[in-house]
């Protein structure tokens, strides 16, 4: 798994950052060789590679940047699915704006995150913007679901240098 620290600014539910990066790191990705669980080798194909969001507008976004035959959705439609690569866009750029894209309970979910992660067969990639672990929690559950991000942090990957790795 891989926490990949995107850094952008004034962006809630839609970050078109966030996107290109995505569109590039497919672009990359697709074509290159893979080991599944009983050590074969394959090539990833579009069928190979979910691409998930919670929110519906970074979804259309990434649709718009990547081919017609891409699996890209929200974590909520896609709960269930599986891929060996399973790339995750958080989108919301700051604390000051995860009120505005539907709160820290949507956002910091300890189910969205569990999908984010456990649906990979190979390899998770969550793109997040660090940032957002300053929120400043008013509730215990505010705490327990930031949490679980913040144990995120020791997957930490410098996306440029992620992406000149493959």
């Amino acid at each position: 798994m891989f926490l990949l620290d995107l850094k952008h600014k004034q962006s809630s539910v839609q970050n078109e950052d966030e996107a290109n990066y995505i569109k590039d790191l497919y672009e990359k990705l697709i074509g290159k060789e893979w080991i599944d669980k009983n050590e074969n080798k394959k090539i990833i194909n579009e069928d190979d590679i979910l691409v998930i969001s919670p929110f519906n507008a970074q979804v259309n976004l990434i649709k718009e940047k990547l081919n017609i035959n891409s699996r890209v959705g929200t974590i909520d439609n896609f709960q269930g699915q599986e891929a060996p690569i399973i790339i995750a866009s958080y989108a919301t750029s700051s604390p000051e704006e995860i009120g505005l894209s539907r709160g820290s309970d949507f956002i910091f979910d300890f189910r969205r995150l569990n999908v984010s992660i456990s649906r990979a067969r190979s390899v998770a990639i969550i793109l997040f913007n660090k940032e957002l672990l300053n929120y400043n929690c008013s509730t215990i559950e505010d705490i327990e679901r930031l949490n679980y991000f913040c144990k995120l942090k020791e997957y930490d990957f410098n996306p440029e240098i992620f992406l000149e790795m493959l």
